[in-house]
């Protein structure tokens, strides 16, 4: 007579825990909300620049007690006749009206699954990068109140939660 090695009760429970950890994987563990409507936010077209911002996410990191990492996502294209090259410079914000520096990804332990838009430069003529800029806030970033600016030589482009939505492309 052959014995199975797993009965019934021992299979059930080793499927539950599979299950429960399968959504919980899912679910992502919840260390991330939205500030603004993912994708789509907004888009500013100034000078020879077309930005848009695509979506806001807050992190709350381990190492800070009450600190906050924001993802911020651009796709930006290149409408003028020469290649630019955006560095954190051309970036500034401010969460709950507290300024909040530009963020480097090496200094978190999250991993995010698209380009950091630093990496993605120079952006040449007539063609368009998307990349992701981190930002460290202050205190509680869920009340929807920032600011991020972009300032170039030839464009200054501002974003805010008052501005409408408009579809994002991937």
């Amino acid at each position: 007579m052959n014995k199975s090695v797993f009965s019934r009760r021992v299979f059930l429970k080793g499927s539950a825990v599979a299950a429960t950890a399968l959504a919980l994987v899912a679910c992502g563990g919840g260390e991330e909300h939205h500030l603004a409507t993912p994708y789509g936010y907004q888009v500013i077209t100034n000078g020879s620049l077309t930005i848009e911002l695509g979506s806001l996410a807050s992190y709350a990191p381990i190492e800070f007690d009450t600190d906050y990492i924001v993802e911020a996502r651009f796709l930006i294209t290149n409408n003028g006749e020469n290649p630019i090259t955006l560095t954190s410079n051309n970036f500034t914000a401010q969460f709950n009206k507290k300024d909040a520096p530009v963020w480097n990804p090496d200094n978190i332990s999250t991993k995010v699954d698209f380009p950091y838009l630093f990496n993605q430069m120079p952006i040449p003529s007539g063609e368009s990068r998307k990349g992701y800029v981190l930002f460290r806030a202050s205190g509680d970033t869920a009340s929807h109140d920032y600011k991020i600016t972009i300032t170039c030589p030839e464009a200054t482009a501002t974003f805010a939660p008052e501005e409408k939505d408009k579809e994002w492309y991937e």
